[in-house]
């Protein structure tokens, strides 16, 4: 929220794509101040939304990003796009809504139906799933470790775990400092990257942005996911042409 207050801590980063959970439309971030002219813009919200809160995802310097038109809206806000730049892909971007819908995983699974043909091609998944292998626990219809399992099957794996070998659900660093937003109060990990298997030769750097820079200045509750790729190492095609877009 309030991302036009905050669009200097992003811009800071120097990003080449950012996706941006509970952010404003682009024409509401021009109006308070942000210059976009130089900055590819995709977003969406839910069925009778806000304008001023949904799921936008940036593309900067080299790279643009496009919205890969779909005939059904998912219920849930997840964003196909296609990023094109030095190097061309496709990415999913998420901002699920578990705890909120009929069925506690179903948005996931929804979209794992969905996109599996854009995923076995070889896109990202990355966004704030709200979800952990914690709460599978006594929820009979939460799944969130047959979702992971899934994604392996797919040929994608969290770049958290990976980089950290952590188990799920034994995380050491929070992504979302929950409700009061102190360093020892309630936290959690419910933010993740999934990359093709194809990327992980090329995954130069990763980390979780700290609690002092993100929350305890109230910038957010949640800490960035911030991930390199060595551009030269990277397939250079992963998407298919879009035939139409919005």
């Amino acid at each position: 929220m309030a991302l036009d207050r905050k669009w200097h801590a992003l811009t800071a980063l120097r990003p080449d794509i950012a996706i941006l959970p509970e952010a404003a439309a682009p024409k509401v971030l021009e109006r308070k101040g942000v210059e976009l002219s130089d900055v590819s813009t995709c977003w969406v919200t839910k069925e009778g939304g806000s304008r001023n809160k949904g799921l936008l995802v940036a593309g900067f310097g080299d790279y643009s990003v496009q919205r890969i038109e779909e005939e059904e809206r998912l219920y849930d806000i997840f964003l196909p796009v296609q990023v094109a730049g030095p190097v061309t892909f496709e990415m999913i971007a998420a901002w699920s809504f578990n705890h909120r819908s009929v069925g506690t995983d179903a948005p996931l699974h929804a979209a794992l139906d969905r996109y599996a043909p854009m995923l076995e091609r070889g896109a990202l998944l990355a966004g704030d799933l709200n979800n952990n292998v914690l709460w599978d626990r006594g929820h009979p219809t939460r799944d969130f470790r047959g979702h992971v399992e899934r994604l392996a099957a797919l040929g994608h794996r969290s770049v958290y775990h990976d980089a950290t070998g952590e188990a799920f659900g034994e995380e050491q660093a929070p992504t979302i400092y929950w409700r009061d937003r102190t360093e020892n109060g309630p936290r959690y990990h419910i933010d993740f990257l999934f990359e093709p298997e194809s990327w992980r030769a090329a995954r130069e750097r990763f980390e979780v942005g700290g609690f002092a820079n993100w929350v305890g200045n109230k910038l957010s509750d949640h800490c960035p996911l911030i991930c390199e790729w060595d551009e030269a190492l990277l397939p250079q095609s992963l998407a298919e042409p879009i035939a139409s877009t919005a």
